[in-house]
């Protein structure tokens, strides 16, 4: 009965993520293992996910809005403009290039939230994702950025070149 019981509060739990996560979209894949996201637990919401770990998060889009062929930053710009945020609201800007991926960042304060998050439109061999890196407000920008940049790093495409 013990055993039964606890069963079902393992069951109840979140599920925690491996260290390298299989497929968290169509074409990508996550390596945690010695990230600052390792030991986060994958939620489940709807038909998405995220990463959780403390008072961090992240989301992942690969059909992000405003999703392109143009630069990184056009596409920063069409979503930033989907979803009506505005310029003012960005703190920090940086650009990322290192083997075979580029990421374009924004970090910034979220609106109408008590969060901050820095967004990465990335491409990895041709295939594009968002990153959103979650954070409270009280962050400080630079590491939202480092955090995102971590998670670029971290991504692993499915497919030989493209997806």
């Amino acid at each position: 009965m013990i055993r039964a019981a606890l069963l079902s509060l393992t069951a109840a739990l979140p599920a925690r993520a491996e260290p390298c996560l299989e497929q968290i979209t169509p074409s990508f894949d996550l390596c945690l293992d010695g990230t600052r996201m390792a030991g986060a637990y994958l939620e489940q919401f709807g038909d998405g996910s995220r990463l959780e770990l403390s008072e961090v998060s992240l989301d992942y889009i690969e059909d992000y809005a405003g999703r392109g062929t143009g630069t990184l930053e056009q596409d920063m710009a069409a979503f930033n403009a989907t979803f009506e945020i505005p310029p003012e609201n960005t703190l920090l800007t940086t650009a990322h290039t290192s083997e075979e991926r580029t990421a374009f960042v924004e970090v910034g304060n979220e609106p109408d939230s008590t969060r901050r998050v820095a967004r990465a439109v990335t491409e990895v061999g041709s295939t594009r994702l968002m990153l959103i890196y979650g954070a409270p407000w009280d962050a400080w920008p630079e590491s939202l950025g480092e955090g995102v940049i971590e998670m670029v790093e971290a991504l692993r495409l499915r497919c030989e070149g493209s997806c």
